[in-house]
């Protein structure tokens, strides 16, 4: 199993698009609290590692706040985003959630959207983790191990074969 954190504060993997100032970093939280008429941010994760493996999934620690709050994922599949998991909530909690991801895709935009009041906040752990398995492939013996073998084999028979029991 391949695992991959991305920081999404500092990672090459990782673009913020953030045009209202929505995030605060928060030690190892990122913090979005928006008000009604702002557009909320989004993040954007590169993760070509992950193109042509098995299993991939992202796991990913919220936090919402008493007010209403909503954390979206989605895919971009040929210039389109869809919707991969979509979660809202008006209670008080952390959790984590898996969410598998597209082997034919790289690109996923997580969208925290909290409510419009100020009490009414999300927040995503900084570090997300992906998991991935590649894929095995069985490699042939090497030839001298097969020469080797069928002359060791060839050497037991004439040993046995030359002496009575």
């Amino acid at each position: 199993m391949n695992r991959l954190v991305i920081d999404l504060v500092n990672d090459h993997h990782v673009e913020v698009v953030d045009p209202y100032g929505c995030i605060t970093i928060e030690k190892d939280w990122i913090k979005v609290n928006c008000t009604h008429n702002q557009t909320r941010p989004e993040i954007i994760l590169k993760i070509p590692e992950i193109m042509n493996t098995i299993n991939p999934k992202m796991i990913i620690r919220t936090q919402f706040s008493g007010g209403w709050n909503e954390l979206k994922i989605l895919k971009n599949s040929h210039n389109r985003w869809i919707t991969i998991f979509d979660t809202e909530s008006c209670c008080s909690f952390t959790k984590e959630y898996t969410i598998y991801l597209d082997t034919k895709c790289y690109e996923y935009k997580i969208v925290p959207i909290d409510g419009g009041g100020i009490y009414e906040y999300i927040k995503i752990f900084r570090s997300v983790v992906i998991e991935y398995q590649t894929q095995k492939t069985q490699l042939p013996p090497p030839p001298l191990l097969l020469i080797g073998g069928v002359a060791a084999t060839l050497g037991i028979l004439a040993y046995f074969s030359s002496h009575k029991v």
